[in-house]
């Protein structure tokens, strides 16, 4: 039962920063979309460097890079972050330019299509 409660508690705080988050980007809306993914990226990057040394973490994760490297598959993970660096830019600068309601419908349309996909593609 805990649980469950813990998961319904996580997934309604999850919906609810993510509702928040429009709200967050309208109040930086004089900052070009640019300059706030700028300050997003070198900001996750101190705190991920942050965590992973207080948890001791980057032997392992020098250990997983290399095997992407030698399985020839950093590629794919270099385009996968220049593919999100533009959702991301792309969601700020239509938030900044007071078109929250359609990055957000763009956001929706986007996971059902890629349901549908999925299930046409995999089956």
């Amino acid at each position: 039962m805990e649980n469950k409660r813990l998961g319904i508690i996580s997934g309604l705080s999850a919906y609810l920063l993510w509702g928040m988050l429009g709200v967050f980007w309208e109040l930086l809306s004089g900052v070009p979309a640019m300059d706030t993914l700028a300050y997003r990226i070198v900001w996750s990057l101190v705190t991920i460097s942050v965590v992973l040394t207080f948890q001791k973490s980057w032997k392992e994760v020098w250990h997983v890079i290399i095997e992407l490297i030698q399985n020839h598959k950093m590629g794919l993970i270099i385009l996968s972050a220049f593919l999100i660096s533009i959702n991301w830019f792309l969601y700020i600068d239509m938030v900044t330019h007071k078109q929250a309601t359609e990055a957000s419908l763009s956001y929706y349309d986007n996971a059902t299509n890629e349901c549908s996909c999925r299930s046409y593609f995999l089956t």
